[in-house]
């Protein structure tokens, strides 16, 4: 299975470090030995399972169907622009955060409210449901995958019309379907098949290198030669890009670094040494100046989310709503020509378009 164009980019969104924690291995002791072990441990991993929440942090509940609100929650997690929205005022309390999913999903045309127009959240996602979402997901992100010629469900005239031509449209491009040619679409979508779903989305290829592994790795390199890694991060940057780990520093790349990286860390090359114009300080102290002007000039009524972009080296601060020309110039002043780039969402529903730059 190969999704040319967003796949790629999205997995190395998903793994950005924006914060220099790192993850265990998902603590769960139900997810052993099933199909969905790994897809699991990748989503908890680069924390997109907030939605299975703390109750019990040892079950996640594999078998469980997946509710409207959880589905939101998983999907909001993969996209870390509405992982930050917190950032102009935080908002720590899950039935806000539970909503402003819901909202975001409702925003990017992602999902949809029911018939009555109402959002529903504890109702039960069906395969079906599921399969709109996903269609919705990838035309957002712009995935593609070649069509083919394939046999029809053999249960297609069950399928809700709504739904019909997005189950076809993921059929034939082989993101869905089953050995026994039947789609059962009335049936409830599992957490397990969820996370499955989203995890081929995301890594196509279906591998996946521990990250908690390397970074717990690097880390103690880290520490060793700079007294701390936090100490670290006033000189440079971490962050993923697909599989490989980028430690990107201002100025000379020491060669005591390159030798013990090369000699301490497995798997062999899954770090690279680059230069950067920025430090992982530097970009929060910019983050936070460009968020300030912004909700002081536009209010927090506009504002979505802001993350360091490293591999371009900006600062990605993302609107509801077009930007005032006036708030993009006091940016660029106090923060740098290039160095915020501002986006904005797609309309309402619109979840085929590409988010608008208007970068001063």
């Amino acid at each position: 299975m190969k999704y040319i164009k967003a796949a790629v980019v999205l997995t190395a969104m998903v793994l950005t470090a924006a914060n220099v924690t790192v993850f265990a291995r998902a603590p769960y002791t139900d997810i052993g030995n099933t199909a969905a072990e790994t897809a699991i441990n990748y989503l908890y991993d680069t924390k997109c399972l907030t939605f299975a929440g703390t109750a019990d942090i040892r079950l996640f509940h594999p078998d469980q169907a997946i509710t409207r609100g959880e589905l939101a929650q998983l999907l909001c997690d993969t996209m870390p622009v509405f992982r930050t929205a917190g950032d102009a005022g935080k908002i720590e309390d899950p039935v806000q955060t539970g909503a402003r999913a819901v909202l975001a999903m409702l925003r990017c045309g992602i999902m949809t409210n029911q018939g009555d127009g109402t959002f529903h959240p504890t109702d039960i996602v069906t395969r079906e449901e599921l399969a709109a979402v996903i269609y919705r997901y990838m035309a957002y992100y712009q995935m593609e995958n070649a069509d083919t010629t394939g046999t029809p469900f053999a249960d297609e005239k069950e399928i809700s019309a709504q739904y019909l031509p997005m189950v076809q449209a993921l059929h034939r491009q082989y993101v869905i379907g089953q050995k026994t040619n039947y789609f059962r679409p009335q049936q409830p979508v599992t957490r397990a098949e969820a996370a499955s779903l989203l995890f081929r989305l995301i890594k196509p290829d279906g591998t996946y290198i521990s990250h908690v592994d390397v970074q717990k790795q690097v880390m103690k390199t880290l520490g060793t030669l700079y007294g701390s890694s936090l100490s670290y991060f006033d000189q440079g940057t971490m962050y993923w890009q697909g599989d490989t780990l980028v430690l990107a520093l201002k100025g000379d790349i020491p060669s005591g670094l390159v030798r013990r990286l090369k000699d301490e860390i497995t798997p062999p090359g899954v770090v690279v040494l680059r230069k950067a114009k920025y430090s992982h300080s530097d970009y929060i102290h910019m983050r936070d100046k460009a968020v300030r002007i912004f909700v002081k000039d536009e209010g927090v009524q506009n504002y979505v989310g802001a993350e360091p972009d490293y591999a371009k080296e900006q600062i990605v601060l993302t609107a509801h709503y077009p930007v005032r020309p006036d708030t993009a110039a006091a940016i660029a002043k106090a923060v740098g020509n290039h160095a915020v780039r501002i986006e904005v969402l797609p309309a309402i529903g619109q979840y085929g378009a590409a988010a608008v730059s208007v970068q001063k």
